[in-house]
């Protein structure tokens, strides 16, 4: 990947594909540009333009020189200038737990919208998420990424996709593909994320020792960097990110939740329909409504309790004695 500036002064980053005549470069090119021109989300990255050129150079083939056609594809892409998350996880900067946080929703974000377009990314990593100039994260290179036909879930690959440590076991052993695949990935780096804030960086993939790591360090907090500072709400939003991160990477695809409920479980925040919202509405305005008849009826029956006497037409009183 290489900074250019096109003829407005844009600054722009650029993409280069070489290849010989007759391999599959030009497929996958024209591949990853008909999906990155489709997507349109603010953490993922944009798909500006490409170029394409035919040059003649002398190859050796068969122990002969012949000439042979290059061809060059250029894809132009949003320039991302703030680095990766991958230099956050390594140290190479320190951030503050509100800033890992927010980074953390809005990739889950992007994936999400990416699964909702049935595209798959299969290289969910540190390294392929950016940062734009206002240090929001974007996801990038999408060379291997793959499209779920209408009516299937999961494919069969004929290859592995994806780099291991991030790539899902059921792709890993049986090549199959599906949005579970991404959401492994997310998982790690969620918790990767997370352990990043923290004075050890070992272990991240084994639940047990990180359990007994927290067990021995008192909590969380006893193992953060002198640097992290949180409050207790703040702990209980790294609490709830690690546990899903544990859900997320879970081997068996089916115990990992879809990106919608690991969003929900992010945030806390449950979607309801519509009708659900207007029903609760009525609700909650009916019973106000009920209470307020009832505290009123008992304000009258109050009233008439503690009357003691009342004012007969003669001028004389009458006792009236309370039930």
């Amino acid at each position: 990947m290489r900074e250019g500036e096109l003829s407005d002064g844009l600054v722009v980053a650029v993409k280069k594909l070489q290849a010989m005549r007759n391999n599959n470069t030009e497929t996958e090119f024209v591949d990853e540009l008909t999906l990155g021109a489709k997507l349109k989300h603010e953490n993922v990255v944009k798909y500006l333009g490409y170029c394409m050129d035919v040059t003649t150079r002398s190859v050796e083939y068969n122990g002969q020189n012949i000439l042979a056609e290059c061809h060059t594809y250029l894809l132009v892409l949003e320039y991302l200038p703030n680095g990766s998350l991958q230099d956050i996880i390594n140290e190479e900067r320190r951030v503050e737990w509100p800033f890992c946080y927010r980074v953390i929703q809005e990739i889950a974000q992007g994936v999400h919208y990416l699964h909702e377009q049935r595209v798959i990314h299969s290289d969910l990593k540190p390294d392929n998420i950016r940062f734009d100039t206002r240090m929001n994260p974007v996801i990038t290179d999408f060379g291997i990424s793959t499209i779920l036909p209408p009516d299937d879930d999961e494919i069969i690959l004929d290859r592995r996709n994806g780099t291991i440590g991030y790539m899902a076991p059921e792709m890993f052993i049986d090549y199959r593909l599906s949005k579970k695949a991404d959401v492994f990935a997310f998982g790690i780096c969620l918790l990767k994320t997370i352990m990043s804030t923290s004075t050890s960086k070992k272990c991240w993939h084994d639940r047990e020792e990180w359990d007994e790591m927290l067990k021995e360090a008192g909590g969380l907090k006893g193992l953060l960097h002198p640097t992290v500072q949180v409050d207790e709400s703040q702990l209980i939003e790294m609490n709830r990110c690690l546990e899903v991160g544990w859900l997320c990477s879970d081997y068996k695809p089916e115990k990992r939740p879809t990106m919608a409920k690991a969003i929900e479980m992010l945030t806390q925040k449950k979607r309801r329909n519509k009708g659900r919202v207007w029903f609760d509405r009525f609700t909650r305005v009916f019973y106000l409504l009920v209470e307020e008849f009832h505290l009123g009826l008992l304000s009258v029956l109050a009233d008439a309790l503690e009357l003691q006497t009342c004012s007969r037409a003669d001028g004389g009183n009458t006792a009236v004695e309370p039930c």
